[in-house]
């Protein structure tokens, strides 16, 4: 998964777009992004979507704090690999910056736990401390929908978002209805997005066929 160089085509650029505008719009400060693996091929789309509001539901209640948090869907279409068929979930998330300055005894006991390097207090962990938290919050807490071990969880740094935003994105009207790709029951602060012709069951056909420009505006 390589976001950093990923070179963005017209058509990347133009399906962007509207989410670049809304996190603009809405100040929203993505740091990170995780992606979470099952253990076997999930073909069941409500059970993303039901796995994708614990996720959500534990990582502000974890860190008490208002993160924002978008969610896509994607599905595995190698035959290679293990999950071949099923679906897999991205995950873009604000850095929860005002808990690691003052951790509430909770977090401080699991960056203990961790072995995370010891900061003064009003100072944040490292960055390598903080992935490796992050990573043990969700493979613990969320054990119902999220693999053990290496392959479970990858969470890294954002630099391109625009890179970022087409990975999570690809999958628009091939193999997916965008609707199934973008989560728009669990993500944050997309009132504005909701209303995207994109998103309306009937242009799935006309989207895949054409993937005009129009799909992409909202709603008059």
């Amino acid at each position: 998964m390589n976001t950093n160089e990923y070179q963005l085509n017209e058509y990347d650029r133009m399906r962007i777009e509207p989410f670049k505008k809304q996190i603009e719009n809405k100040n929203i400060k993505f740091k990170y992004l995780m992606t979470l693996d099952y253990w076997f091929p999930l073909d069941d789309y409500s059970k993303a979507l039901q796995d994708n509001k614990r996720t959500r539901v534990l990582l502000r209640s974890f860190f008490a704090s208002g993160i924002r948090l978008w969610f896509w869907n994607e599905k595995h279409t190698n035959p290679s690999t293990r999950n071949y068929g099923g679906l897999h979930r991205h995950i873009l998330l604000e850095d929860p910056s005002d808990r690691w300055k003052d951790p509430s005894p909770r977090v401080s006991k699991w960056l203990w736990d961790i072995g995370a390097e010891p900061t003064p207090k009003g100072t944040e962990p490292t960055l390598t401390d903080k992935l490796r938290l992050l990573k043990k919050v969700v493979q613990r807490l969320d054990k119902k929908s999220v693999a053990q071990g290496s392959l479970g969880v990858d969470i890294r740094e954002i630099h391109n978002l625009d890179g970022v935003l087409s990975y999570c994105s690809k999958q628009f009207n091939n193999p997916l209805h965008p609707a199934q790709v973008f989560d728009l029951k669990n993500s944050l602060d997309i009132e504005e997005l909701k209303q995207l012709k994109i998103f309306r069951a009937s242009n799935y056909e006309h989207a895949r066929e054409t993937r005009h420009k129009e799909v992409f505006e909202r709603v008059s």
